[in-house]
């Protein structure tokens, strides 16, 4: 959790993100209104998340602090998904 925390104040502060892989990414300079910075921070956290192994999303929404309908409200606003980094589909809640 405290990795999940320090990428998303890097992200926050545009500062590079390190990834699991060793690479750095640049995170965009802060822009637009306080809530596309919002949105950009909520997406980091998720994918940051997602990034992490989880065997169902009922486990990738316990550890992000939502609900499961709050959790699949949002992967479906920034077109994320479960599955897409080796977890297991949505089927496994």
């Amino acid at each position: 959790m405290r990795e999940l925390e320090n990428a998303a104040e890097r992200f926050a502060l545009g500062l590079e993100l390190e990834l699991e892989g060793g690479d750095a990414e640049q995170a965009p300079p802060p822009g637009g209104g306080l809530s596309d910075q919002v949105e950009s921070f909520e997406r980091a956290l998720i994918a940051a998340e997602l990034a992490r192994p989880h065997s169902s999303v009922r486990s990738l929404a316990e550890a992000l602090g939502v609900p499961r309908k709050t959790l699949h409200d949002k992967l479906r606003k920034h077109g994320l998904t479960f599955g897409d980094s080796g977890g297991a589909s949505d089927d496994n809640e």
